[in-house]
């Protein structure tokens, strides 16, 4: 198994040799216009680079046990706990060809250790309760997230292809820790969708006057591996760590800018699922549903102000096959269990800052800004009759109060309460967290 340092040693070879490969040939077609020393500068100046990395430590005042839920007496008075966490570190690169033609690619260095429980069914009897066995893995892997090729015909006219962002919901079309002011994703969209949605396709995209729209025909999802407490975020997953293709899906999206500092957004997702680990899969044609997601989001940012809102709603057919599928599969339910998966979740987020260093005239000179903010979530990715009560613990509310400092542009520094406020006979879950991030 490669290291993180012999991938990246094999990027950077690859790169360079692109890279020279690119001088060379530019040298030898234009020797006698300009010389060596123009052409590579030349060069360099159409590539173009971007990183985004995030610095956390949260505190956690409840436990983390995953019986928490189904005992919760029990955990009620579990010690609180701590953790730095360094999530990822996101690295991009781009090129312009010229002549409307670019490209870009980008990397996902992830690092760290999980813990995490299994069952051990080796000592269970008929009857009885199988135990929780706490493992812990290590994670040390590079994501790809993007790679396309792009031609850019006119403002209104452009066509991409290859793996890009699927810009359904606000934490996937303004992904960057500088888009929202709570650390993490907001909880409620985080709870439900692919965080960030990232499928191979083809994407027609473009602006109109106060318009922008974006229309893509992409690979379809995998319903395979989804868990009830956070519904599609695993869909886009594959056991093969690549998509087994036979359906599609179809993204929209369209934002206005008609009001100065107010941008409205409708996005939708509309595709057939499929239920694939592998290509010969015989459960693939036991199982015909289609996922149908919509969502509203704006954000207005003027007058000191930021306020952003979303609001959305998804569908899953046939979820009373799929948990079948899983029963025979995996043993995860049991002969009377109705439904693994949900076929309807919602969101609803808004939240609101105000910068108060605009008030203060050397702070706002200089450029500080910080920003005092709060944000309601109420979500539920269990909500169709035959899960809400099954899973009532993801009918869930989350309240977060906190500051956004930024001293420069490109840096950012966040403190947040944030507490998931379940139904009664469960308890909340608050966490303390701060947070160092920047964006180049």
């Amino acid at each position: 198994m490669t290291t993180i340092r012999q991938r990246l040693f094999a990027f950077f070879i690859v790169f360079q040799g692109l890279f020279c490969n690119a001088v060379a040939q530019e040298t030898v077609t234009n020797d006698s216009v300009t010389s060596s020393k123009d052409k590579v500068h030349d060069v360099l100046s159409r590539f173009s680079f971007s990183a985004e990395g995030l610095i956390t430590f949260t505190h956690e005042m409840y436990s983390s046990h995953p019986d928490r839920y189904d005992e919760p007496e029990k955990y009620r008075n579990d010690k609180s706990h701590g953790h730095f966490y360094v999530p990822t570190l996101t690295l991009g690169i781009g090129y312009d060809f010229g002549k409307g033609w670019n490209s870009y690619a980008e990397g996902e260095f992830v690092y760290g250790d999980t813990d995490y429980y299994i069952l051990d069914e080796s000592n269970a009897q008929p009857g009885c309760d199988t135990r929780w066995i706490k493992k812990t893995a290590y994670v040390n892997e590079i994501h790809l997230n993007q790679l396309w090729l792009e031609k850019n015909f006119t403002d209104w006219a452009n066509l991409r292809v290859g793996r890009m962002v699927v810009p359904v919901g606000y934490i996937n079309a303004y992904s960057d820790s500088f888009q929202f002011f709570t650390i993490f994703s907001p909880n409620g969209e985080g709870s439900l969708l692919p965080d960030t949605w990232y499928q191979a396709g083809i994407d027609f995209w473009g602006r109109y006057k106060d318009f922008r729209y974006e229309c893509q025909l992409l690979t379809g999802l995998n319903v395979s591996g989804l868990f009830a407490e956070t519904w599609l975020q695993e869909a886009t997953m594959s056991a093969n760590r690549f998509s087994l293709d036979s359906d599609y899906g179809l993204s929209l999206r369209f934002d206005n800018y008609t009001i100065p500092g107010l941008r409205l957004g409708l996005s939708g997702y509309y595709g057939k699922a499929q239920y694939k680990d592998y290509a010969d899969s015989e459960s693939s044609s036991s199982y015909k549903g289609s996922i149908a997601i919509g969502s509203l989001d704006f954000t207005y940012d003027a007058h000191n102000w930021i306020i952003r809102g979303n609001v959305d709603y998804g569908y899953l057919g046939n979820t009373t096959t799929l948990s079948r599928l899983y029963d025979d599969n995996e043993g995860i339910l049991s002969d009377d269990a109705i439904s693994l998966i949900a076929g309807n979740a919602y969101a609803f987020g808004i939240e609101a800052g105000y910068n108060i260093f605009s008030q203060i005239p050397s702070l706002k000179k200089r450029g500080h800004k910080l920003y005092l903010f709060g944000r309601y979530d109420r979500y539920n990715p269990c909500a169709d009759s035959q899960t809400r009560d099954l899973y009532d613990y993801c009918n869930s509310q989350s309240i977060v109060f906190g500051v956004n400092y930024m001293p420069i542009e490109n840096i950012v520094v966040k403190a947040e309460y944030n507490k998931r406020i379940l139904k009664k006979n469960y308890n909340n879950e608050p966490r303390f967290s701060v947070a160092v991030g920047f964006l180049i």
